[in-house]
């Protein structure tokens, strides 16, 4: 389990982790929200990567296309 005091305490390393790129100025998990993430000098992209229905490897989070696009229904 994280234990912040664990950190200050070892004066470990603090690492930014950028959680589906920069996805809270650009949209989730896309190019530029890593390339982004990426100029503002980000350690660590987190970033989720789901099969599609066909077989093809994506990058989104969701189940579904609903939340993140103007479409509808499963990856």
């Amino acid at each position: 389990m994280f234990n912040v005091h664990e950190y200050i305490e070892r004066r470990l390393p603090v690492q930014c982790v950028a959680h589906r790129g920069y996805s809270g100025m650009y949209p989730e998990n896309t190019l530029l929200a890593f390339r982004e993430a990426i100029k503002i000098g980000a350690d660590v992209i987190e970033f989720d990567v789901r099969v599609s229905g066909d077989g093809v490897p994506v990058v989104i989070h969701d189940p579904s296309v609903d939340r993140t696009t103007n479409g509808h229904g499963l990856v």
